[in-house]
């Protein structure tokens, strides 16, 4: 874990590389955030955040523009949640089982809506 990476600098991050205006979600006893990164994908880059839930790897990625469907996928062994919430689309992805990826998504989005 990335000691002292916290959701200001994670949100400033975001800004500076990626010009992603968004809140991002606190630390707590659940949620640690460890790292931001570039991902490309087709249409381009987007943010990867890498946390980890009750010490559990799961990524948050955060796409540019709106998307006007939100869905809980299963993708090969892993559950996704995708949904859209200020200028954003989200997608948050962990391997299925060990997260309650709903509980984790209802975390994330009272941020980011």
């Amino acid at each position: 874990m990335v000691t002292g990476f916290d959701e200001e600098q994670a949100g400033g991050v975001l800004v500076e590389r990626f010009s992603i205006d968004t809140a991002v979600q606190p630390e707590s006893a659940d949620c640690d955030l460890l790292d931001v990164r570039q991902c490309l994908y087709d249409e381009g880059a987007m943010a990867h955040m890498f946390c980890e839930w009750r010490g559990q790897p799961l990524s948050l990625f955060v796409v540019p523009g709106r998307s006007d469907r939100e869905q809980i996928l299963e993708i090969v062994g892993h559950d996704a949640v995708i949904w859209s919430g200020d200028a954003n689309t989200y997608v948050l992805v962990a391997e299925q089982g060990p997260v309650e990826i709903g509980r984790v998504a209802d975390y994330v989005r009272q941020y980011t809506d």
